[in-house]
């Protein structure tokens, strides 16, 4: 018994920190996150998401690939075909800078309340400046 509680430990105790290894291993930080139901000269007319990334890396980010769900205020997904968001945003971000994106949700929501929300925002893809990317398909460091 003795055996298997050490063992057990130590797992965790890997476990851990390998989390927070890939925690500090992430090249983006998304600090703010959300809905804005009014229209926004040169983005919609009516519905956007305002989104506030940190790029954590020491390379200067050209463009990137976010993904996010929209959901209403009881958590079930809302959208006209899909709930899904995929947008390509060509917006140069400086190492360790914070920058705010807007999205367009007029072709995802018909119309919108001030009660809807983002939820699984991940980057799926960053290109550097220097032409190298990085990838998260599979949405592994969603905030």
């Amino acid at each position: 018994m003795l055996n298997r509680l050490v063992c057990v430990s130590i797992a965790c105790a890997l476990f851990l920190s390998c989390t927070s290894i890939f925690s500090y291993c992430m090249p983006y930080c998304v600090t703010k996150k959300s809905i804005v139901a009014e229209s926004k000269s040169g983005v919609c007319n009516f519905c956007y998401a305002e989104i506030q990334i940190v790029n954590n890396s020491e390379k200067a980010i050209r463009e990137f690939e976010i993904c996010f769900s929209i959901f209403d205020s009881s958590e079930n997904p809302i959208g006209t075909f899909t709930n899904a968001v995929r947008a390509k945003c060509a917006k140069k971000i400086s190492p360790r800078a914070e920058e705010k994106i807007f999205v367009c949700l007029d072709d995802f929501l018909e119309c919108a309340s001030g009660d809807c929300k983002l939820d699984f925002v991940y980057i799926a893809k960053i290109v550097y400046e220097d032409n190298s990317v990085w990838t998260d398909e599979a949405g592994i460091y969603v905030s």
